[in-house]
C-alpha cells in the first residue's frame, strides 16, 4: 500500500501544482479524484474562468509527462488521469452536521463534470468538454460524439481538442 499512497500523493501534488497558479481552488480530495473549480466573478461570461482551466489541464498533462518518464526511468508503472471541464452555475457553502462540516459545491454542472471526467476513460480521451465549455474558449476542437450519461436524460455531445 505505501506505492499506492506515493503514487496518489505524486498524482495530486503535480495537479495542485498546475491548478493553483491558473486560479483553481482544489475543495476536496474524492479517493483518487479531485474537485477543482475556477471561480468566475459574478455577472462574467465564463471566459475568465474556462480559458485558465484549459491552461491548467494543459500544464497537469504536460507534468504528468515528465512524471510518468521518470517512473518509467524507476520500473514503476506510470500514472494515468481524465480530466472533465464544464462551465456552468452551482450552489457552494458549509453543509454537514454542526460537528462536521464541509465546504463543497453542488447541482448538474457538478454532475456533469464528473460524468464528463468519467467518459474520459471510455472515450480514450484525456480531456473531455462540454458544449458549455467550448463556447466560452478560443481552442481548435472535435466533437467526440453525443454520448448518454448518467442522470441526464438527453444525449450530451462532448468535445476533445484537436
Amino acid at each position: 500500500m505505501p506505492n499506492l499512497l506515493d503514487a496518489l500523493n505524486q498524482y495530486f501534488e503535480l495537479v495542485a501544482a498546475a491548478m493553483t497558479p491558473h486560479g483553481g481552488e482544489i475543495l476536496r480530495f474524492i479517493g483518487d479524484a479531485m474537485l477543482i473549480v475556477f471561480p468566475d466573478d459574478a455577472g462574467a461570461d465564463g471566459r475568465d474562468a474556462c480559458r485558465p482551466a484549459l491552461d491548467a489541464a494543459d500544464d497537469a498533462f504536460n507534468s504528468l509527462d515528465v512524471v510518468n518518464h521518470r517512473r518509467k526511468g524507476q520500473f514503476q508503472p506510470t500514472l494515468s488521469f481524465g480530466v472533465g471541464l464544464y462551465y456552468g452555475e452551482v450552489i457552494y457553502g458549509n453543509v454537514g452536521a454542526p460537528d462536521r462540516l464541509d465546504f463543497t459545491v453542488m447541482g448538474a454542472a457538478v454532475n456533469q463534470t464528473s460524468r464528463l471526467e468519467g467518459s474520459t476513460k471510455s472515450l480514450h480521451q484525456r480531456l473531455l468538454m462540454s458544449r458549455e465549455f467550448v463556447d466560452l474558449i478560443c481552442a481548435p476542437v472535435r466533437s467526440r460524439r453525443a454520448h448518454a450519461m448518467k442522470g441526464f436524460s438527453e444525449l450530451r455531445e462532448v468535445f476533445g481538442l484537436q
